[in-house]
């Protein structure tokens, strides 16, 4: 059993970003704390020792900062916010619900392992996927709210991964790249939206749409090919997330 957010606290208080509902530094408070919720996972035992892994994922230590994987003597991981093992069971949580889900639809894409590390790439405001690494990885940055407290971004990146899965080497091109950002946007919304319909049309509710940066959407009014950017494949793929995210509706 463990302390997650679900998707991210502003949906489930159905508030803005605002007091007391902010990153204040990573502290928590009585508010963000009311919007934790206590899950069941299923995580290794050795004999002495919970570890935060399966045949799936792993939560390791591979990118600065220094922060050792969460693990238990007991089988409980019942971190809060301002405590680093949050992150990891956060992660550990979600990207397993949807690895599930994917390979219940009946795709293998979802079965190989991945590792994750949810306090990553120098502290910087920003994740990534890397399909090089062996096994293949996945880095969450900590600066502004950290990113491997939202759903949207630990989704998001997990859609790299699938799409690398599925398509291997195939990523590469300045379209090709926009069409992954949206299918990623869109895997996350669809996601939050299976949780929660508040606020649904934004993305990255917690990690973005405050003081960090802007956060993205599945509602935008732009068009292929008129308005497609040649400089940025974030705003080119919420196109392609909002046309996703509308069929979603209609179907």
């Amino acid at each position: 059993t463990g302390n997650i957010f679900r998707p991210d606290p502003l949906t489930t208080a159905q508030v803005a970003y605002g007091n007391p509902y902010i990153d204040n530094a990573n502290a928590s408070n009585a508010s963000l704390n009311a919007q934790m919720q206590q899950v069941p996972f299923v995580a290794n035992f050795d004999g002495l020792t919970f570890k935060l892994e399966n045949q799936f994922i792993r939560i390791q230590e591979l990118d600065l900062p220094t922060a050792a994987p969460a693990t238990s003597s007991t089988p409980f991981f019942l971190f809060n916010r301002s405590q680093d093992g949050f992150e990891d069971v956060n992660a550990f949580y979600h990207i397993n619900e949807f690895q599930k889900y994917v390979s219940q639809l009946g795709f293998d894409i979802a079965n190989g392992l991945i590792d994750v590390d949810t306090h990553g790439f120098n502290g910087s405001d920003n994740s990534y996927f890397s399909p090089t690494a062996s096994p293949q990885q996945l880095i969450f940055g900590t600066g502004g709210v950290d990113d491997a407290e939202d759903a949207d971004v630990l989704i998001h990146e997990y859609g790299h991964f699938l799409s690398e899965s599925a398509a291997p080497g195939s990523n590469v091109g300045h379209e090709r790249k926009s069409l992954d950002e949206g299918f990623c946007d869109y895997l996350c919304a669809a996601y939050s939206k299976s949780l929660s319909s508040f606020d649904n049309l934004n993305v990255y509710n917690w990690d973005g749409h405050n003081e960090f940066w802007n956060g993205r959407v599945v509602s935008t009014n732009r068009v292929y090919p008129t308005n497609l950017s040649p400089s940025s494949i974030y705003r080119n793929g919420e196109m392609w997330s909002t046309a996703l995210f509308k069929l979603r509706n209609e179907i």
